[in-house]
């Protein structure tokens, strides 16, 4: 999961053809350091926070470096998913070579990365009884995981460990959704 650290306006981007990174630096409000996008790539490349493109994340704006005629770099943005270029939004990235992104424009940092929180789950280990006629379980916590058996009505389960909604059952047979069951 990425955060931003350093704002984007698209507003404040520069529009000016042959100036692709002070467009994009303008548009995170960051100070001239590089002569080119190539050199702000290779700084990215140093610092290893240049990632593939097959990684970019969409809930976040960052750099993305291109070629556009195998003749130049060039670095546009990619804000929350859409593409842009020179204070344009993209239509198509067809014809682009990426490089990859970065989480640095102009050595300033951008984006960092947060660990992902799991869901705190409402339920706790212990021993449940199951509420509904046929409770599945599962072999993974989540209903398009393998179901690897079926209890019934009443029957009683311990929990040694939970997740969201899910708790593991003691036996190591497996996960069972704890919305059917009550503690007891």
């Amino acid at each position: 999961m990425w955060e931003q650290v350093k704002p984007f306006s698209i507003r404040k981007m520069g529009k000016r053809k042959g100036y692709c990174l002070q467009n994009v630096r303008l548009g995170f409000g960051i100070p001239s350091k590089y002569a080119s996008a190539k050199v702000d790539m290779e700084a990215n490349k140093r610092a290893g926070t240049l990632h593939p493109i097959s990684t970019i994340p969409t809930n976040v704006s960052v750099p993305v470096y291109v070629d556009t005629s195998s003749k130049y770099e060039h670095i546009i943005v990619c804000d929350h998913g859409t593409y842009y270029s020179d204070g344009k939004k993209l239509k198509t990235t067809k014809g682009l070579n990426f490089f990859g992104w970065g989480e640095l424009c102009e050595d300033v940092r951008v984006v960092k990365q947060v660990a992902d929180k799991k869901p705190k789950s409402r339920y706790t280990p212990g021993s449940y009884e199951v509420t509904t006629d046929t409770l599945r379980v599962r072999k993974k916590p989540n209903t398009s995981s393998k179901i690897v058996a079926k209890i019934h009505r009443g029957s009683k389960q311990g929990v040694d460990k939970t997740q969201g909604d899910w708790g593991h059952l003691m036996n190591n047979a497996g996960w069972i959704c704890l919305n059917y069951c009550k503690k007891i």
